[in-house]
């Protein structure tokens, strides 16, 4: 006797997957208005307690008290100290302006409407004239930077 083709289980009624548990909507942020960069922002000349290490502009827009997945900060960067990140993926999007970043062992230019995926482990610091949208995940970055120098 041939055995016959493989038998095919399949559930009599459909499984709906289970919906995960999802947080509170956060509130709503809007992008930056020329209000909002008129408005006073963080000065950042070192990484103590603030997590980006360098100088530049700070400003949270998704932060870690938010309990969203991930982070969204803007930041202006002049020049960013080398370092890395142990947990946090990062996602740079360039908004304005020009300058370059150091990944890994590489160095390349950064210009408006550049995205740069930066994985956590890696060393990395940007520095010239820019704007940049950075996106962190998961949340919790400020406690997560590793300076090297």
């Amino acid at each position: 006797m041939q055995p016959g083709p493989p038998a095919v289980l399949k559930p009599q009624a459909r499984i709906e997957p289970a919906q995960p548990q999802r947080a509170a909507p956060c509130e709503v942020k809007p992008v930056m208005t020329e209000e909002d960069l008129a408005k006073p922002q963080i000065l950042v000349d070192s990484a103590y307690g603030m997590g980006h290490p360098g100088t530049f502009h700070f400003r949270p827009l998704i932060e870690e008290k938010d309990a969203a997945a991930a982070e969204v900060h803007h930041l202006q960067i002049t020049d960013a100290k080398l370092h890395y990140h142990e947990r946090t993926d990062e996602i740079y999007y360039v908004i304005d302006g020009q300058g370059r970043m150091r990944l890994g062992d590489k160095e390349f230019e950064l210009h408006k409407d550049v995205v740069v995926y930066v994985p956590r482990g890696v060393k990395h610091k940007a520095w010239g004239n820019l704007t940049v949208l950075v996106v962190c995940i998961p949340r919790g970055v400020l406690q997560d930077v590793h300076e090297l120098e």
